[in-house]
């Protein structure tokens, strides 16, 4: 039998890397799952968000750490090869789970390869009493949630983050879920995601004055030494979190922060939509 050559995949590639494109199935659901929480704090572009991320990159020494995350071919994988994406999705849980397998547990990986004791995972796995209930959570071993993100479906046109960010209206009605979470958490560290699309948060706090700060939409095929990856912006979020820069002593009432809004204010929403 031939053999086929392949290459030694190091954390420091993974991180750049593309994630791959969803599998979408001719049936799926239509409905808006944007909650009717708006944000009404003060909300302001995160705009050396590129650079920090870079920065973060680039400044770690990933040649300290160098295990081998996984051997892959030189040449192009065949149709049917585990290195494709084959998964249909077509709700939420299947977004889920397709961002969980390319980011969670690519990311849990190299943390792991790095010797940062943090991890990819629901929720429900940290260590932190909440009655709502964030998509995804990195946390300490065994501990609290450090940093919180939030999925939906990119089909759905109200979920979109490309058209949010160049609505202020819309921007704070599609935030108003994971701002509250952040508040009530003390978190300083989100994310937002369709997986197509993710825009990474932070609680600001300058001269006396909090704010919500977001990145530009990061598309999920972004990659390369200088272009803004996926995983690149989760490093920076982990970099912070590991630096103690986790928490937000954000003291500010919640009605100050956001507000709840009549379902159909700015989102119509139907039967169908999850969380």
């Amino acid at each position: 039998m031939a053999k086929h050559p392949c290459v030694i995949v190091h954390s420091s590639t993974v991180v750049q890397e593309p994630l791959p494109d969803l599998q979408r199935g001719d049936h799926h659901t239509d409905s808006s799952a944007i909650h009717p929480v708006k944000f009404v704090g003060t909300l302001q572009p995160w705009t050396t968000f590129a650079a920090d991320a870079l920065a973060a990159f680039q400044n770690h020494d990933w040649g300290r750490h160098k295990a081998q995350l996984e051997l892959r071919p030189t040449t192009s994988p065949s149709v049917p090869s585990l290195l494709r994406e084959h998964v249909l999705v077509g709700q939420e849980g299947g977004v889920q789970g397709r961002w969980m397998e390319h980011v969670g547990q690519d990311m849990t990986a190299i943390l792991k390869d790095q010797l940062i004791p943090l991890r990819f995972g629901d929720f429900k796995a940290s260590a932190t009493a909440y009655a709502k209930q964030p998509d995804v959570a990195c946390m300490g071993l065994n501990g609290p949630a450090e940093l919180i993100g939030e999925l939906k479906v990119p089909w759905v046109d109200t979920h979109s983050l490309t058209d949010a960010v160049t609505t202020d209206d819309k921007l704070r009605q599609v935030l108003g879920q994971i701002a509250e979470y952040m508040l009530d958490l003390g978190l300083a560290y989100a994310f937002m995601s369709t997986y197509e699309d993710t825009i990474f948060l932070r609680q600001v706090q300058a001269a006396g004055t909090w704010s919500l700060q977001y990145s530009e939409p990061i598309p999920h095929m972004n990659g390369g030494p200088q272009a803004v990856s996926v995983r690149m912006g989760m490093w920076l979020l982990v970099d912070e979190v590991q630096q103690g820069r986790s928490r937000a002593n954000n003291l500010l009432r919640k009605t100050q922060w956001v507000k709840e809004t009549r379902k159909g204010t700015f989102y119509p929403t139907s039967l169908g939509g999850t969380g």
